[in-house]
């Protein structure tokens, strides 16, 4: 009796599986005759998990989209306008959607929200809710004439939703923002990855802005704007990419009514009173952040009485100001961000309680300071030479001059500089310091005189005495070893 059950329970999930929606490329275009559907909002909507839908030609929405879990919106190399009003949308819990192949161009309708005409992600309420997820290709570019993509909530949470972006953005006035509105301190709230061949730009505002709070990791990029990265709440994690602003510089953060502050500076970082999540924490381990006309990364407040940033660290990083602004500019007095940087390159000394006091720094020629932790570095075994160093221990980032004086009648024969088995930068004197302990080893060898030196007198005594003998002779050359 329980082989004959066995059996027909396995025989029902074979034809269950059998009877299963199959995964399908559903394609649109002004055709019907040669597309399944002639409107994109149709086609998402008749979508299921695993099917694709793909654009036959260039295409214009008039009413919003929404795109379903594990689906994906294929622009076929062709562009998809949304006009005024409309926008593409992923929200309540659909997971594993992706956009490839293509442009999306936004005309968004000029308001003070700018919620219209965008990509628009939405997550779920509740914490034990779905996950909303979206993948942006690297082949995919979004152009709007305002913002880009808004990461929204029908109240203070948009928990589980994840966005993940390898294409580009160009946007007048933000690429990327998490809504202010999403105030709620909690770990589910949304998670913007941004991987290496991502790329954000504006011209009139932010191409990051941090309003609500979420966590952003930034594993690479470039991004550009009146500020690269502008910060009000949330957890920021940097680990590469550039960050440059254009901005017109302000020594006093100028509030605005689209919601940042102008300041100029790549990263920004501001404080204010009203309904921001605020508790940002920051962590800075690699990047270039570089302003045009400003400091490179600011922190203040502007209307509060204390700073957002709860937890920050910088251990590495290069920071460049403009001419005569600061590569670190703090305004605040929060006992926070002592002692913050334990490493990076900056265009100009950060401030001395800034600085971590178990670390060193270096100013080199042009001014640029290096902090970091020293490191040793080892000569081996010297024969026949002498081997000397202008230091014996250095910070990530510096030059250390090398001497190599051969014995007479030696000369060099190896170099080698070792950082954990592998070779270390070399500049025609010496070579740049590394994050970790250095190896020097040199060898050296005999000099040796040429041994095809050939001794003509020796030649011309053996031809004069075959002739005076009256025989032929088949001339060699005859090579004298070396003395």
């Amino acid at each position: 009796m329980k082989k004959k059950s066995l059996f027909i329970f396995i025989c029902a999930a074979i034809f269950s599986l059998g009877m299963g929606v199959e995964a399908k490329e559903i394609t649109v275009c002004s055709d019907a005759s040669t597309c399944d559907y002639t409107v994109l909002r149709d086609a998402t909507d008749a979508s299921v998990a695993g099917d694709v839908v793909k654009l036959k030609e260039n295409t214009t929405i008039t009413r919003g989209v929404l795109l379903h879990s594990e689906t994906t919106l294929d622009l076929g190399g062709f562009t998809l306008t949304a006009e005024p009003g409309t926008f593409i949308a992923v929200i309540n819990g659909n997971k594993d959607v992706k956009i490839v192949n293509g442009t999306i161009e936004l005309n968004n309708a000029a308001n003070a929200t700018g919620q219209n005409a965008n990509v628009v992600m939405q997550g779920v309420s509740t914490k034990g809710g779905a996950t909303t997820s979206l993948t942006i290709a690297e082949d995919v570019t979004i152009n709007s004439n305002l913002n880009g993509i808004v990461i929204q909530a029908e109240d203070k949470e948009s928990y589980n939703t994840i966005l993940n972006l390898y294409g580009k953005v160009n946007a007048k006035e933000v690429g990327i923002t998490i809504n202010g509105f999403i105030s709620v301190v909690d770990a589910l709230q949304p998670v913007v990855n941004i991987y290496e061949s991502a790329s954000i730009k504006t011209t009139e505002g932010p191409a990051i802005y941090a309003a609500g709070y979420g966590s952003w990791n930034i594993y690479g990029g470039y991004f550009e704007g009146t500020e690269a990265v502008s910060v009000k709440s949330g957890n920021i994690n940097i680990s590469g990419g550039t960050f440059k602003a254009i901005g017109e510089y302000k020594e006093t953060p100028t509030v605005n009514n689209r919601g940042w502050e102008d300041t100029g500076a790549a990263l920004s970082i501001t404080s204010s009173t009203n309904s921001y999540a605020k508790n940002v924490t920051l962590k800075i381990t690699a990047g270039q952040f570089i302003s045009k006309n400003g400091h490179a990364l600011y922190e203040g407040i502007t209307d509060a009485n204390t700073s957002a940033i709860v937890n920050a660290s910088i251990t590495d990083g290069t920071f460049t100001s403009a001419t005569g602004k600061d590569s670190v500019k703090i305004t605040s007095n929060s006992d926070t961000l002592n002692g913050v940087i334990t490493g990076g390159t900056f265009s100009t000394t950060p401030r001395e309680e800034l600085v971590n006091s178990n670390v060193s720094s270096s100013t080199l020629d042009d001014g640029t300071v290096l902090v970091g932790s020293k490191h040793g570095i080892t000569v081996g075994t010297i024969e026949n030479g002498i081997v000397t160093l202008d230091k014996n221990a250095g910070i990530k980032g510096e030059l250390i001059k090398l001497t190599i004086t051969p014995k007479e009648g030696y000369e060099i024969d190896k170099i080698e500089v070792l950082c954990d088995g592998d070779e270390v930068l070399r500049t025609d004197n010496g070579f740049i310091m590394p994050d970790s302990d250095v190896e020097v080893k040199v060898t050296f060898k005999k000099v040796i005189t040429n041994p095809n030196t050939f001794d003509n007198s020796l030649n011309t005594l053996i031809i004069l005495g075959v002739c005076a003998l009256g025989g032929f002779i088949t001339y060699r050359k005859l090579e004298k070893s070396a003395k």
